[in-house]
């Protein structure tokens, strides 16, 4: 799926994601009623894996309420392995320009 200029994997529903030990920019969607999805979320991370997916995320309650339920909760992701800091974040912060995600707010 393209998001913003970017590849993204997915969207996959977050309840049955396996967070991989791998670096990338990820957001955070819901379906809504025209079967198309809306970004709730963006962020980056060093590992996937240590971000507390799925809900031990500092957002997740955003997610949910602005899903409606953990089920319509979707993942997309762009993996960036051997990537810099600097260089998720610059995705990252242009995706939230872009997308206005509210549960970045």
């Amino acid at each position: 799926m393209k998001i913003g200029n970017y590849d993204f994997e997915g969207p996959f529903q977050l309840q049955s994601w396996d967070a991989p030990r791998k670096a990338g920019v990820y957001v955070i969607l819901h379906e809504n009623s025209s079967d198309r999805y809306n970004v709730d979320y963006v962020g980056e991370s060093e590992n996937l894996n240590d971000r507390g997916f799925p809900w031990d995320h500092h957002k997740a309650s955003c997610w949910i309420s602005n899903a409606g339920s953990k089920s319509n909760v979707h993942i997309a992701v762009h993996y960036m392995p051997g990537s810099t800091y600097q260089q998720r974040t610059a995705i990252e912060s242009q995706l939230i320009r872009q997308y206005s995600p509210p549960c970045n707010g």
